[in-house]
């Protein structure tokens, strides 16, 4: 996969999503559906896959907090990286998502090619694009979190 195909499959995703969230009224959540189509075009679910509705199978998303754990137990799919790492697997175009757990709802988002200074966290952190609160495109992930997240790398597949 290119660069510029890498960046038009995220960006297609995230206008989808970014649309979604900025006109909803409602107190629904929008990283995890966005994660949940990404992780769909890398051949992954992270959805409910029990879910039905009108008896037909639906791929619900996970939550934020359930996509996280899913990923630290899914060793076969998933591994988690360091900082740099994650900065590194990115830049090759790997599937790489940020995530953190909290109390009621927690946050998800896919890193992007490149890194920024983190003025904040006082070192290097990676570029992601973020579906909730502020939907931005390629931002520094230190934008989108209090606390430094966790990074899991897709591993096994390749796009």
């Amino acid at each position: 996969m290119t660069k510029k195909k890498f960046y038009e499959i995220q960006r297609l995703m995230w206008q989808k999503w970014e649309i979604f969230s900025r006109n909803d009224k409602t107190d629904a959540t929008f990283c995890n559906c966005y994660i949940a189509d990404v992780c769909l075009y890398w051949k992954y679910y992270a959805t409910n896959r029990n879910r039905k509705e009108m008896g037909v199978p639906v791929h619900w998303p996970l939550k934020a907090n359930a996509m996280h754990k899913l990923f630290k137990k899914d060793k076969k799919n998933w591994r988690k990286v360091d900082t740099a790492e994650a900065i590194e697997k990115a830049g090759k175009l790997n599937l790489v998502i940020a995530a953190q757990t909290k109390v009621g709802h927690g946050h998800v988002c896919v890193l992007m090619p490149g890194q920024a200074k983190s003025g904040k966290w006082k070192k290097p952190v990676p570029l992601s694009s973020n579906i909730e609160g502020k939907n931005m495109w390629n931002m520094a992930v230190s934008f989108f979190f209090r606390e430094e997240p966790e990074y899991f790398v897709r591993i096994n597949y390749e796009c």
